[in-house]
C-alpha cells in the first residue's frame, strides 16, 4: 500500500509538472497541441510507474531483463495513451453537452467485454501451453519419484496451488504412500490408511449444486482400477476458490499423471528384476556367495 501510494503520488506530481512546465495550457483547451501533450503526459506518468515497478521487482531479489522492462514500456504506454485519449473525447463531449455522455457508455461497456474475453482466452492459451509442456517433460520420465515430483511442482503452477498432495494406494506401491509438495520440496509419508480423498461434486454452471470450492480432489484411474487422488488446497492469488474450468485442467493432469505413474512403476519393476536377474547369474543360489562367472 506504501509503494503504490507513493508512487501515484511521484507519477502525479511528474505529470502535473510536465503540464504546467511544457504543455502551459493557455488558450483554449481543445487546441490539437494541448491534447498531444495531455497524451505525453500521461504515457510519461505510466513510464515511471513501470519503471517503479520493475525496480521494487529487482530489490525483491528477482531476476530483470531488458525484454521485461521493454514489454512494460510499450505496452504501458500504448494502454495510459488510449486511456488520455478516451478521457479528452469524453471532456469533449461534457463539454458540448454533458447529455451526450450516454454515447460513450457502448464503446465502454463493448471495451470493457472484450478484455476480459481477450483475457480469459490469454490465460487458457497459456494454461494450455504449459499443460502440453507438463505432458511431455512427463512422457520422458521413467522413475516414479520423477514423476511424483514433476506432477506435484507442475500441478501447483497451473492451478496457483499453495499445497499440493498426491496419494497412491498400497496395491500400486506396495504401502500407501502420500507425497506432498512443501516449500518446493517433495515429502514422502507412509501410511497404513488406504482411504482416498472423495473427489469434489459438481462444479459446472449448469448444475443446480455448482459451487467454487476450497479444496480440488481428481482420483488418478488406470484401466478402471482407481490408483491414487490429487488433491489441491489453499489457492493462491486473489481467486480464493477452484472454479469448474480449475477442475477440467485437473483432469487433464491427472490423465496424464496416472499414465506415466503407470510407466514408471513397470520401468522400476523392470531395473529391479534386471539386478535380480544379474545377481542371479553372478552368484551361487546356495550360499548366495560370488561364483565362477562374477570371478572370471
Amino acid at each position: 500500500t506504501a509503494f503504490n501510494l507513493v508512487q501515484w503520488w511521484l507519477v502525479t506530481c511528474v505529470a502535473l509538472l510536465f503540464w504546467h512546465g511544457v504543455a502551459r495550457p493557455d488558450g483554449s483547451a481543445f487546441a490539437v497541441r494541448v491534447w498531444v501533450l495531455a497524451v505525453v503526459a500521461a504515457v510519461l506518468a505510466d513510464g515511471l510507474t513501470t519503471l517503479g515497478i520493475v525496480s521494487a521487482i529487482g530489490i525483491r531479489g528477482m531476476r530483470v531483463t531488458w525484454s521485461m522492462v521493454w514489454e512494460g514500456l510499450w505496452s504501458g504506454s500504448l494502454t495510459a495513451g488510449a486511456n488520455a485519449c478516451f478521457g479528452l473525447v469524453a471532456l469533449d463531449v461534457v463539454t458540448v453537452d454533458w447529455l451526450g455522455i450516454w454515447a460513450l457508455v457502448v464503446p465502454c461497456g463493448f471495451l470493457w467485454l472484450a478484455q476480459r474475453a481477450h483475457i480469459s482466452l490469454q490465460r487458457r492459451h497459456d494454461t494450455l501451453e504449459r499443460l502440453n509442456a507438463f505432458s511431455e517433460r512427463l512422457g520422458s520420465r521413467l522413475d516414479v519419484q520423477e514423476v511424483v515430483g514433476d506432477l506435484l511442482g507442475a500441478t501447483a503452477r497451473l492451478l496457483d496451488a499453495g499445497e499440493c498432495e498426491l496419494a497412491l494406494v498400497a496395491q500400486f506401491g506396495g504401502t500407501g504412500q502420500v507425497f506432498r509438495l512443501v516449500d518446493g520440496r517433495v515429502v514422502r509419508l507412509e501410511t497404513s490408511d488406504d482411504v482416498l480423498p472423495a473427489p469434489c461434486g459438481p462444479l459446472d454452471r449448469g448444475s443446480r449444486d455448482a459451487r467454487p470450492v476450497a479444496v480440488l480432489t481428481e482420483h488418478l484411474v488406470d484401466r478402471g482400477r482407481v490408483i491414487g487422488a490429487l488433491t489441491v488446497r489453499n489457492r493462491l492469488g486473489d481467486k480464493g476458490a477452484y472454479t469448474s474450468e480449475d477442475a477440467r485442467m485437473l483432469k487433464g493432469v491427472v490423465a496424464h499423471a496416472a499414465s506415466a505413474l503407470v510407466n514408471g512403476r513397470l520401468a522400476d519393476k523392470l531395473r529391479q528384476q534386471v539386478r535380480e536377474n544379474e545377481h542371479q547369474a553372478l552368484h551361487d543360489a546356495l550360499t548366495g556367495l560370488p561364483n565362477r562367472v562374477l570371478f572370471d
